[in-house]
């Protein structure tokens, strides 16, 4: 099973690095499409942009360019659609995204497919893997960008849980206003501040555990990864009385893992049974190495030719006409051989003007 694994990831990189720019252009678009198409599904309040050729033309746009343009659209979206609800929801959002963009540029603006995957994951139900992720690939910071679409993704779900609020909402003078209600969306939500906890302390996990000199290091900060961001959320669910996402919760955290322990193979794959351990020393030092080296499997490059009926015809040809080459080449060989020893027997009979010269 590991070696088929090894070989099927060996065929991956080797198309992935034949045809490069065209396999990230069409990363980018699945992405942004999923994620376009998500944001018009859930809050498709302004029907001018909420048709699915919208999404496509803009996720088609948003495969030539960096991931930076790709987050930028997507928040653009989403306040077009909070201006069609209410224009006090987008002025409180479009803050909000002012200050995420601020972070998002100063910490993890490489990473910027990890803010648009996050949301589309917590819409299928498993964005565990993408802290893990964070810490198997990355510096803990880079979480922030995981966290943006974990914001995201809560404060889509808020607004079309009560939308009706924003439809029916009456401004009174001692009561709350259209901006409270929208404060209210995006911020007091503990169950958004949950998961930003687990994702932060999975993150972090992931990036201690993986570092560490012990055998399966990575494979170990996947486990641990998961664990922690099960029992985080899953303890807090059940504080807040969310018995019945418990369920989702543990079926997510397996198919996390799954995924997870794929990242860490495709990325990460050692072979623990060729270890050796180095000593050497300098003028100042004792050096104590652990060499581990990397699992691979070699791939044989087999090529099949075809060779159709024209071929034929065309391969018979070209060997007559060696042939007749080959024929020509010794005719000529042989004219010339005659042409020497004629010349030889006309200079001998000059030499030899008397059959006695000899006696």
């Amino acid at each position: 099973m590991a070696t088929r694994l090894l070989e099927l990831r060996e065929k991956f990189f080797r198309f992935v690095g034949r045809r490069e720019k065209l396999v990230m252009a069409a990363v980018r678009f699945v992405i942004a499409f999923f994620a376009f198409f998500l944001i018009n599904e859930s809050i498709g309040y302004m029907s001018q942009i909420s048709h699915v050729w919208v999404a496509f033309l803009l996720a088609a746009l948003c495969a030539f360019v960096p991931a930076g343009v790709m987050v930028f659209v997507g928040a653009a979206l989403i306040l077009a659609q909070f201006y069609a609800l209410a224009q006090e929801l987008c002025l409180i959002t479009l803050l909000l995204f002012i200050l995420m963009f601020c972070l998002y540029f100063r910490f993890t603006r490489r990473v910027g497919y990890y803010t648009m995957l996050t949301p589309i994951l917590c819409f299928l139900r498993i964005p565990y893997v993408m802290p893990v992720s964070v810490g198997l690939l990355g510096k803990p910071y880079n979480v922030i960008s995981v966290l943006c679409g974990t914001v995201v993704y809560f404060l889509i779900k808020n607004v079309k849980e009560n939308e009706a609020l924003f439809h029916s909402f009456q401004e009174t003078v001692a009561g709350p206003t259209k901006y409270t209600l929208a404060v209210n969306q995006i911020f007091v939500n503990k169950e958004m501040f949950l998961y930003i906890v687990a994702f932060v302390a999975a993150a972090i996990t992931v990036y201690c555990v993986r570092r560490m000199k012990t055998d399966h290091a990575w494979t170990n900060a996947t486990i641990v990864g998961i664990i922690v961001q099960l029992g985080v959320i899953a303890g807090g669910e059940v504080y807040l009385g969310n018995l019945r996402q418990l369920i989702w919760i543990f079926v997510g955290g397996a198919i996390s893992w799954v995924l997870s322990w794929t990242i860490q193979m495709m990325t990460h794959s050692l072979d623990y049974s060729r270890v050796e351990n180095v000593q050497f020393e300098d003028d100042e030092y004792y050096y104590y190495v652990k060499a581990v080296p990397k699992a691979t499997v070699e791939i044989e490059d087999k090529r099949i030719k075809k060779i159709s009926a024209k071929d034929r015809r065309t391969a018979r040809s070209l060997n007559r006409g060696k042939k007749v080459n080959e024929i020509h080449v010794s005719s000529k060989a042989e004219v010339k051989k005659a042409a020497e020893d004629e010349l030889a027997k006309k200079a001998m009979e000059e030499f030899d003007v008397d059959d006695d010269w000899m006696e």
